[in-house]
């Protein structure tokens, strides 16, 4: 879903992204930030040691990002999703 928002004489693009875990929807998010402001990106699925990836796929974009796959890594095989959805944000600097 994307939604453009009027700030006085600018106009900031959003969009929100699921991407079905980082691999499969990062191509098209680097598509997404030549487009978009803000991105909000559920379902990265990536663990607390691997979330630094976020800021590295656009220079221009920062990330303020959590993970709920840290408890399920360490219960053993991953079979299922965690309960907790993981919610990131990615701003252009």
């Amino acid at each position: 879903m994307a939604v453009n928002i009027l700030m006085s004489d600018a106009v900031v693009k959003t969009v929100s992204y699921n991407m079905h875990g980082f691999n499969s929807g990062l191509s098209l998010l680097h598509e997404m930030c030549k487009t978009y402001d803000i991105i909000l990106i559920q379902e990265h699925w990536l663990q607390s040691s691997e979330l630094e990836k976020l800021n590295m796929i656009d220079c221009n974009f920062s990330s303020l990002a959590e993970s709920a796959m840290d408890t399920k890594c360490a219960n053993g095989i991953i079979h299922d999703r965690p309960f907790e959805v993981p919610v990131s944000y990615g701003v252009k600097a």
